[in-house]
């Protein structure tokens, strides 16, 4: 399985056995799964970026896909179509051959000014139905969700400064 995306899929600034693919490997173990999860995440990758790179990743001839990119193109200020016309053609990469894909999601800290959330989830949702393809749509949701007030510890604690790139204990809960 090709888990392909950004800082958040590398697993920038934590150990390598901490990140979000070695812990998606650790499930997989776990689960009894005979699969391998192979990290395609490059740090500061944006849509555009995913794009112009998806055919080297597919290179390993994986069975299956994850795609998580989006959060750097949030980050930028990117429009919402630009986004979403990258990720079709990485998605129509990804699925050749009838490879399943997964789709994940990225919600942007609610503090981003001048991104409606309805609009990025209604982008995610459209990708996933236009290319039947799984979604998860918001791999950012256990982290928020565990940052309330009332439901668990402060943001610092599982996220870095920039709310974005998770910390060890933030990974986990992905």
């Amino acid at each position: 399985m090709l888990v392909f995306g950004d800082s958040l899929t590398e697993g920038y600034g934590l150990p390598p056995d901490q990140g979000l693919v070695a812990q998606l490997q650790r499930w997989l173990d776990a689960q009894g799964a005979d699969a391998q999860a192979i990290n395609a995440g490059l740090t500061g990758d944006t849509s555009y970026g995913g794009r112009i790179r998806i055919k080297w990743a597919l290179r390993h001839r994986p069975d299956a896909v994850v795609v998580e990119l989006g959060a750097n193109d949030f980050l930028m200020g990117w429009a919402l179509p630009d986004i979403e016309k990258n990720l079709d053609v990485i998605i129509r990469q990804a699925k050749a051959g009838g490879r399943p894909v997964l789709l994940v999601g990225i919600t942007p800290p609610k503090t981003m000014q001048g991104i409606s959330p309805d609009d990025i989830a209604a982008m995610w949702h459209r990708l996933a139905a236009r290319h039947e393809t799984l979604l998860l749509p918001d791999l950012y949701a256990p982290v928020w969700a565990a940052s309330g007030p009332k439901t668990g510890p402060e943001p610092q604690s599982i996220c870095k400064r920039t709310a974005c790139i998770c910390r060890p204990k933030g990974s986990s809960r992905q």
